[in-house]
Formats: structure tokens, sequence, C-alpha cells
């Protein structure tokens, strides 16, 4: 900057005259070049944010319906709703654990696709039994079914 400060004086007076065209043009692309270059990094970011929010979105429906499925929406309500502890009484509670009798010997012999069909069908079965009566399901594992009044 101070070799440039010393020279201008000397090389004001040789240089040819710029025209006055050329000093409009690189003024101009200066600064089209910095707003093109503003322009397409924002457009960048802005398409990195809207992807970040759909993938945010995405998980976020994803872990609602894990929780669904290990809690009734009543209770996964109050646990998102910041309850840390979650304990209701009830005078009169009825309790069903149902356990598929014989269910590892009987898939031992069967195809992985063969034994969520088996329980889709068993698990459909008592879903439909359980709405039927009035009874709220809690959780399924593996074969056992839990299901509460």
């Amino acid at each position: 900057m101070a070799l440039a400060g010393t020279l201008d004086p000397l090389l004001a007076d040789k240089g040819a005259e710029i025209p006055h065209w050329v000093v409009v043009l690189f003024f101009v692309n200066n600064v089209l070049g910095v707003t093109g270059t503003s322009y397409f990094l924002l457009n960048y970011f802005v398409g990195e944010r809207d992807r970040s929010a759909a993938v945010i979105a995405a998980e976020r429906e994803r872990s609602e319906r894990l929780l669904l499925n290990v809690l009734p929406a009543r209770i996964a309500e109050r646990l998102k709703s910041g309850e840390s502890v979650i304990a209701d009484g009830s005078p009169q509670v009825g309790v069903l654990f149902a356990d598929i009798a014989g269910f590892t010997p009987l898939t031992s012999s069967m195809t992985p696709d063969d034994i969520v069909l088996l329980l889709n069908e068993v698990f459909s079965a008592f879903d439909h039994l359980a709405a039927e009566h009035g009874l709220e399901k809690i959780k399924t594992i593996g074969d056992a079914y839990m299901v509460a009044s």
C-alpha cells in the first residue's frame, strides 16, 4: 500500500488516460461481481437451511412415531410438555399381558418375513379387540402384548 502511494504521483503523469467507458465498465463489473457472489452464496445457504429444516422435520416425525409406538398418546403429550414424573391413580384398573405360547420353538423354523406376518396378524386382531372393548394398548415387545383398562 505504501509503495502504491509512493509510486502514484510518478505514474500519474506518465500513464495514458483511461477512457471513461473503461472506468465505468470496471466499476459496474465490480458491483455486479460482489452482488452476484452475494446472491449465489445467499441462495446456497438458504437452500442448505431449507434442506436442514426438512431433515429436522422428518427426524421429529420419526421420533414422534417411535414415542407413540412405546407410549399412549396422552402420556406422550404429558412427557413432551415437560412433566418429569407421570403417575396416575385409578380405583379400578385391569392389565392384560398376552404372550404367544411356544413362540420361540415355533419361529425357529420360520423366515423373518413369516414371523413379521404372523405377529402382524395376531397383533392386528388384538388391536381390533382392544379398540372394540375400550382398552388402551400400552406396548408390544417381541411376541408380548400389553393392554390396560
